[in-house]
């Protein structure tokens, strides 16, 4: 699994053109469980700041793109690190395909049909 240190390497994965659509997402102890076979599980509906047995069509993640600036990426890297006010060590570039939008500001699902997201690296700016 590639490790992403500084903001020009996670621009260029973002520039990379390899997907459509990328998302950071502060990683879950499941998802850190997952890396080795390269792709997430669904996220799932949230109600009152607790996860319902709804699962959504992909994996939740804050959009990153390349029309934003480098200071919203590290925002939003900010934030995916410090995912529902619990900080985590592991942020994960993902992406994938097919792209929706979330409830939560900038949040993206990425993934379709019951599919999660591509992880692509493991981001430690």
């Amino acid at each position: 699994m590639t490790t992403i240190t500084t903001l020009e390497e996670l621009r260029e994965a973002i520039e990379s053109g390899n997907y459509n659509y990328y998302g950071l997402r502060g990683a879950h102890e499941s998802d850190l469980e997952k890396l080795e076979r390269g792709y997430l599980d669904c996220s799932y509906w949230w109600e009152r700041d607790e996860p319902t047995d709804e699962s959504l069509s992909g994996t939740c993640a804050l959009g990153v793109n390349e029309y934003i600036s480098d200071e919203e990426i590290f925002r939003r890297y900010t934030d995916a690190r410090d995912f529902y006010g619990r900080e985590t060590q592991t942020v994960l570039l993902i992406a994938d395909k097919n792209q929706e939008y979330g409830a939560d500001e900038n949040e993206v699902i990425l993934g379709s049909n019951g599919y999660g997201a591509d992880v692509i690296a493991i981001v430690k700016l």
